[in-house]
């Protein structure tokens, strides 16, 4: 009865130890600073306030604060690169591109005249499959027109921004 109930107290001991640590780095987590494009501005808010919809600006060697879909970048073809080391543990970056429909939106001011909706697939733990897309509004044509998203424009949470000056994307999860 003894061993056992050492045994108990060791793992129950190591599950405190281990919930004290997520504790303090999902604190330290959602402390960072993001960058929100609202009402044509960017204004910086932590982490913990991002919500699903909101537009974020990251920045060259910034941690991605949330599920995102890439809507433009700094980069004149549309592309950016993320490093994903922090959930696969490659270091090679990963090459992603916005989508044709958005590429050219540069501005926090153009991104607030955007009007449009994003559908995704349910949240999964696959790091290289997403599927979605994102209906956004034709002010020439009076219709929303239809453009689907893949992997190739999710941005994931926790991979960080490398050789691109700055992205915008619009939160999924």
């Amino acid at each position: 009865l003894v061993p056992l109930c050492f045994i108990l107290a060791v793992g129950a001991a190591n599950e405190i130890r281990e919930d004290f640590h997520r504790h303090r780095w999902d604190k330290i987590a959602n402390s960072r600073p993001c960058h929100c494009v609202r009402n044509g501005d960017l204004i910086d808010i932590t982490a913990a306030d991002v919500r699903v919809g909101a537009i974020l600006q990251i920045r060259e060697g910034e941690e991605i604060a949330a599920d995102c879909v890439l809507l433009s970048s700094s980069n004149t073809d549309g592309t950016c690169y993320v490093s994903t080391a922090n959930l696969d543990g490659e270091a090679a970056p990963k090459a992603r591109v916005s989508p044709h429909a958005t590429l050219k939106i540069k501005s926090p001011q153009a991104l607030s005249t955007m009007r449009g909706v994003v559908s995704c697939e349910p949240a999964n733990s696959s790091l290289y499959h997403f599927q979605g897309h994102f209906r956004l509004y034709d002010p020439s044509q009076k219709e929303f027109t239809q453009h689907p998203v893949g992997d190739k424009q999710m941005l994931l949470r926790g991979s960080k921004l490398v050789n691109t000056e700055y992205v915008y994307g619009i939160v999924a999860y």
